[in-house]
């Protein structure tokens, strides 16, 4: 594949050419890549109703490992709040959501818009692709999802760090 060509695909992909043909070992050229931390703040207990996009900070990561889970657009970080997903994720966390990543997976944990509320829950799934319960890990407590009732993923949860 000519080089022009590749790199234009690349590039199309949130990849820099430049760090790929470099000559360098992947250990000497490691690049990071800010994310922007928003105010939003998902609950993980009875609903949170803070749902600005205000940026506050931004998180660095690798771009490889980024990159390996999705697109670098569309990454951003928020803090989340309550035990209701503890273990899995503890109170207090700061979670990156890959806003691109919308297809509700059986299991899968999400940040969700439900009702006038933001959430960051484990969904159920059925059969057709529909959500039907929203989960918390910390009892199993299963929150069935009205049809009626106004439902959104706004992305997967795919990192969670927390202050000690």
């Amino acid at each position: 594949v000519p080089y022009d060509k590749m790199a234009g695909m690349m590039r199309s992909l949130d990849m820099d050419p430049a760090l790929y043909f470099s000559g360098e070992s992947s250990s000497e050229a490691l690049e990071y890549s800010r994310v922007p931390w928003l105010e939003a703040m998902a609950s993980m207990g009875g609903g949170s109703v803070v749902t600005s996009k205000a940026l506050t900070a931004h998180l660095a990561f690798r771009t490889d490992w980024l990159r390996s889970k999705g697109s670098l657009k569309g990454m951003v970080v928020i803090n989340a709040s309550g035990d209701s997903m503890s273990p899995t994720i503890p109170d207090r966390s700061v979670v990156l959501i890959n806003e691109n990543d919308k297809r509700p997976v059986n299991n899968g944990i999400f940040f969700v818009c439900y009702g006038e509320e933001l959430f960051l829950k484990r969904l159920r799934v059925d059969k057709s692709g529909r959500v039907t319960h929203l989960i918390s890990d910390v009892d199993g407590w299963e929150n069935p999802v009205d049809p009626d009732e106004y439902f959104e993923i706004i992305g997967r949860a795919i990192w969670y760090g927390k202050e000690l």
